[in-house]
């Protein structure tokens, strides 16, 4: 029996929580470790990290939240979104500069701009569950939300990210601990694991998994 679409939203948001949790530890752990061979990947990496959370957040503030805002208080949600975006904003800037070979890697920076909103960030993120628990979201219009999960699943099918945001995600999700998430079609699944992960497979030597959610760490000599 498949659980409440409330129980569903309220897993599926700490599971991606855990993505972004896992990937900025990622950029943490792996920034004194990246060779100049890798930087550019490492850049990659980094942006595909950004774009996931700004795709988040943004389908949050213009999907989720006027809908919950209705029945729920969100103001203070939308308020740490706030809290962490100048510094999510100029990591951004700053990889971008990377990337493009306009900027040189710097090990210490890309720590220093993780410190600027990696502690707002997951606060946020840890601070957001309760919001929208089960228990929460019961106070909400049943129809009303279903009507909001499909226009928000239709939103996350349609947004750019075929061979960057969904390898990243599937690279930086525990399998062992929640095999049948994200809950995404069985072809779309296999193409991702197969073909999408190809396209720019030296971002993901830097993931918390491999495509068969074993754990890995980046080795400098691979």
């Amino acid at each position: 029996m498949q659980a409440p679409t409330s129980e569903r939203h309220s897993a599926g948001m700490s599971l991606i929580h855990n993505v972004f949790i896992r990937s900025v530890n990622t950029i943490w752990n792996n920034a004194p470790l990246v060779t100049p061979r890798d930087e550019v990947s490492f850049a990659g990496y980094a942006l595909t990290m950004a774009g996931a959370i700004h795709t988040h957040h943004h389908s949050e503030e213009t999907i989720v939240f006027p809908f919950l805002a209705t029945k729920l208080p969100m103001e203070e949600n939308i308020e740490q979104h706030q809290q962490f975006q100048t510094g999510l904003s100029q990591f951004t800037a700053y990889f971008e500069e990377v990337f493009n070979g306009n900027a040189k890697y710097d090990a210490a920076k890309t720590r220093e701009l993780v410190t600027s909103f990696g502690g707002a960030l997951v606060q946020h993120l840890h601070d957001e569950i309760p919001t929208i628990s089960p228990e929460a979201l019961s106070v909400l219009d049943t129809e009303g939300f279903d009507k909001m999960m499909l226009e928000l699943e239709e939103h996350i099918k349609s947004a750019p990210g075929l061979f960057t945001i969904f390898p990243f995600t599937l690279s930086n999700h525990d399998y062992a601990a929640e095999p049948n998430w994200p809950p995404i079609p069985g072809p779309l699944s296999w193409f991702v694991r197969h073909i999408a992960v190809w396209r720019h497979s030296s971002y993901w030597k830097f993931s918390s998994f491999d495509m068969a959610g074993r754990p890995k760490v980046y080795s400098p000599k691979t």
